[in-house]
């Protein structure tokens, strides 16, 4: 009997000093701030001197090679956007996402933002609807031909070809709403290294179709 009291004892004590640990390790981390390669996940063989070695041009199978597996390979899907505005001064395209971007405080400014698909269907709406005597539902039922006839040529285009593979080396590794983290990205086009995305701590706003995308003006 007295040896399994102690027993009993001798592992309330170490449940005990395990659960002190732990509550001490929580009181540290409580607020801490992450810092950017924390907050980065990155492919089992990368490395920064592998990743700065990969030049414009390198094709597919040596960036493999040199750098393995990424985490992600994404295909990019073609997309076309239509940004109808009252003004031209109001709203742009994103350089970094397929989102617009507010020039101004003010965000009651007039635009209606319509994305397509290759085959011409009407996937998304964004914006108000007095710019135009259609509703949402009769758009998202057009063509984009029945965009154009309708609605006219829109003030500015957005065109993303889809003939682009992106290559994620890192991905964010932290929790919900925490942003910026190392980004390393590499898009092949026609099988070759087209563009490379390296940004540390810019992992809110670096998007694959950055830079991929054509934008026509129509406004001028």
């Amino acid at each position: 009997m007295k040896r399994i009291l102690i027993g009993i004892v001798i592992v309330l004590i170490v449940v005990g000093f395990s659960w002190l640990g732990y509550m001490l390790y929580a009181l540290n981390q409580f607020g801490r701030v992450l810092t950017t390669e924390e907050k980065t996940a990155y492919s089992k063989t990368y490395s920064n001197a592998k990743f700065k070695s990969i030049k414009i041009g390198d094709d597919y199978k040596s960036v493999i090679e040199t750098l393995g597996a990424p985490l992600v390979e994404k295909k990019m899907d073609f997309v076309e956007q239509f940004l109808y505005l009252d003004k031209p001064e109001n709203l742009y395209f994103s350089k970094y996402s397929l989102n617009i971007v507010h020039l101004k405080k003010d965000r009651s400014v007039g635009y209606k933002l319509i994305t397509l698909n290759k085959l011409g269907e009407v996937t998304n709406l964004r914006g108000n609807n007095y710019l135009t005597k259609f509703t949402s539902q009769e758009i998202r039922a057009f063509s984009k031909n029945e965009v154009i006839k309708k609605l006219g040529v829109p003030e500015m285009q957005r065109i993303c070809d889809g003939e682009s593979t992106v290559l994620h080396y890192t991905a964010k590794n932290a929790p919900p709403k925490t942003y910026g983290y190392n980004v390393r990205q590499i898009i092949i086009k026609n099988d070759t290294v087209f563009m490379k995305l390296e940004s540390d701590g810019g992992g809110k706003h670096h998007k694959p179709y950055h830079g991929v995308c054509n934008i026509i003006d129509n406004w001028y």
